[in-house]
């Protein structure tokens, strides 16, 4: 997730000692992070700021950004609880984020091999092939 967040260049200091949980409502398991030296550190406590919940397939649809945070929030797929300025604040990071897969490509492949691959793979369809079939995937039951 600091990969991800670091990538699209996310401001995690007003977050700063927040302790924020995503829970697959689902799946019955619960992820617990602690804000800190802005970034999200794994947090064994339970106590929290504000919890993410959902069904596990809702949760990777918000990660991956498949679907509108909005979308989600809005239709009850998926809740914040807690703060009220907390939630907000993270569900307009979550709305804002926009990966840059070439600057991925350039960071595990090399300046020259990444960008030139992630093109690739947009050109010729694979990346929208793999969102699809993610899609259908999480649309099981």
């Amino acid at each position: 997730m600091n990969h991800l967040l670091g990538e699209c260049s996310a401001d995690l200091a007003p977050l700063e000692g927040r302790r924020l949980s995503i829970e697959g409502t689902d799946v019955g398991k619960r992820l617990h992070f602690l804000v800190a030296g802005g970034k999200l550190r794994r947090s064994s406590t339970a106590m929290t700021d504000l919890r993410i919940r959902g069904t596990l397939a809702d949760l990777l649809r918000l990660g991956l950004r498949l679907e509108d945070p909005d979308t989600l929030f809005f239709s009850r797929r998926l809740s914040l609880e807690g703060d009220t300025v907390t939630g907000l604040y993270v569900k307009n990071l979550l709305d804002g984020l926009d990966l840059d897969w070439a600057a991925v490509g350039q960071r595990l492949l090399g300046p020259l091999a990444g960008p030139a691959v992630a093109q690739g793979l947009h050109r010729i369809g694979v990346v929208a092939l793999l969102r699809d079939r993610l899609e259908r995937a999480l649309r099981l039951p």
